[in-house]
């Protein structure tokens, strides 16, 4: 757990408030002590520059929340913020859409609470399928319309919160959302009954097997599927290896856009 948080600060020690959301704090499945606004402190105290960390992030947090969260910063008396957000300001959007209602988000919740307890996780083992595929479909996916609206109000969030959190005396530092669309494949089949035989698969999660692609398959499956995630990724992902990024970078942005998992959807 975290160390007892105290108001008052110790002369000489700059106060660093991290935010963010499951990259901030406790998507790793690490130890508080062990994710990253710890190690940048223990970091910097190797160089002789001593500061105090403290990790306000929570999963699912997005600059709707942390907008609503730094308004009550100012008694913290933060030197440093430090906002590591975006990921989740259209994979939110994309949650919306499946647990929106009360009934589909009160089942969630209860789910996520029984997923603590032994006979739970014995059922849900002997009763699930061996693979859940969700699929992102025709009204599923965010129009270019739903993308504008979030990217804009994402930046007019991203500008109060960093003007509220300079009102407060803090110096604010930006850091760029990491993209892993270059690793992660899409989570869940799109359509991967259009891919050659033997090139999908799944271990821990849904995979593709780029290398085993050849450019006349993707460029048939894709003059019969255009739209097809799984392929725009495949087509992508073999054009950036190759060193083509330019030929690279569409593919594998409809990849990421069309992608439910918010670690891959940031604006």
């Amino acid at each position: 757990g975290a160390p007892p948080f105290r108001r008052d600060k110790q002369p000489g020690r700059p106060r660093v408030l991290f935010f963010g959301g499951s990259s901030v704090r406790a998507g790793s499945k690490l130890p508080l002590d062990q994710e990253f606004p710890a190690r940048v402190q223990r970091e910097l105290g190797h160089r002789g520059i001593d500061i105090e960390a403290r990790n306000l992030g929570r999963p699912a947090m997005d600059s709707v929340t942390i907008h609503q969260l730094v308004e009550h910063t100012g008694p913290l008396q933060p030197d440093v913020a430090v906002l590591y957000l975006g990921h989740n300001d259209i994979g939110n959007i994309s949650m919306q859409g499946r647990y929106g209602s009360l009934a589909s988000s009160t089942l969630v919740r209860a789910q996520a609470l029984a997923s603590h307890t032994q006979l739970y996780s014995t059922l849900r083992d002997l009763t699930k399928p061996p693979v859940v595929l969700q699929r992102l479909h025709g009204a599923d996916r965010l129009t270019p319309e739903q993308l504008a609206a979030a990217e804009a109000d994402f930046g007019a969030n991203l500008r109060a919160i960093v003007s509220t959190l300079q009102g407060q005396g803090a110096a604010v530092v930006l850091v760029t959302p990491v993209s892993n669309w270059t690793t992660w494949p899409p989570a869940s089949p799109d359509c991967m009954d259009v891919l050659p035989k033997g090139t999908t698969g799944f271990g821990k999660s849904y995979q593709i097997h780029v290398e085993r692609i050849s450019k006349k398959a993707l460029d048939d499956g894709l003059a019969a599927h255009p739209d097809c995630t799984d392929l725009r990724f495949a087509r992508g992902l073999k054009a950036w290896r190759r060193g083509d990024r330019e030929a690279a970078l569409p593919d594998l942005r409809f990849a990421r856009l069309h992608d439910p998992t918010p670690v891959r959807a940031t604006p």
